[in-house]
């Protein structure tokens, strides 16, 4: 971890409808339940609402993708810095440095034919050198119909409203998910815990993550941290 001396960082990523705001509120709880130490408990989301004119133009303009990135990649570095002056607690981002990425990316794709995809990808790995390192990341995924219904259900993120229920840019947008997890895994250094969340439900997902995180912290402890796939 950089950016001073967190309890601990857990990443929740994964598309539009895969459960990432659902399993970071049951996180919180489970460990407001079960610590009983009086944890401090931080969630950071991209979605907050900032530079509100700047979101509005981004998201009226989906073809204009590199602003677009560099707005959302703004909002993923300015809930780090939050964090790092937050203290000793524990901060779970609900959406970071991954799925900004591969959103993007595949939002390219589909506007602009991959025009921007370089300087995307440049801004992403010069970016992540110096952005706060997460514990865990768990990458939660989600079948196209499943997904599907969830978003018709709870109505979520209507300013994404025309690529809610685009299959190609679900798709392709997973599909960099799984590379971004298999990557990171690679490297080492950060926990990875990949789960398909069509049929699990929100309880079990959130205590897969803070099992596999729970051991990986104790497994750095001993040199012996690993990562989970597929729960």
């Amino acid at each position: 971890m950089i950016f001073g001396s967190l309890m601990a960082a857990i990443v929740l990523e994964g598309t539009d409808g895969s459960g990432k705001t659902s399993v970071a509120d049951e996180i919180s709880k489970i460990i407001d339940s079960e610590s009983g130490k009086g944890k401090s408990i931080q969630i950071y989301s991209s979605k907050m609402q900032w530079l509100t004119y700047v979101r509005k133009y981004v998201n009226e303009n989906l073809v204009d993708t590199l602003a677009r990135y560099i707005y959302y990649l703004s909002a993923n570095a300015y809930s780090a810095a939050v964090c790092a002056k937050d203290g000793n607690i524990t901060s779970i981002f609900d959406r970071y440095i991954y799925s900004t990425y591969a959103t993007h990316i595949a939002l390219d794709e589909l506007h602009n034919g991959g025009r921007h995809a370089k300087a995307i990808t440049s801004i992403f790995e010069e970016e992540r050198k110096h952005m706060l390192v997460p514990d865990t990341v768990a990458f939660l995924y989600v079948s196209l119909d499943v997904r599907a219904r969830r978003i018709s259900v709870h109505h979520m993120n209507a300013e994404d409203k025309d690529l809610d229920f685009n299959t190609e840019f679900s798709r392709r947008t997973e599909e960099l998910l799984r590379q971004l997890a298999q990557r990171l895994r690679e490297e080492g250094g950060i926990n990875i815990i990949e789960i398909d969340t069509s049929a699990t439900g929100v309880g079990e997902v959130a205590r897969a993550v803070l099992k596999s995180h729970n051991a990986a912290m104790a497994g750095k402890k001993t040199g012996d941290g690993k990562s989970q796939k597929d729960i």
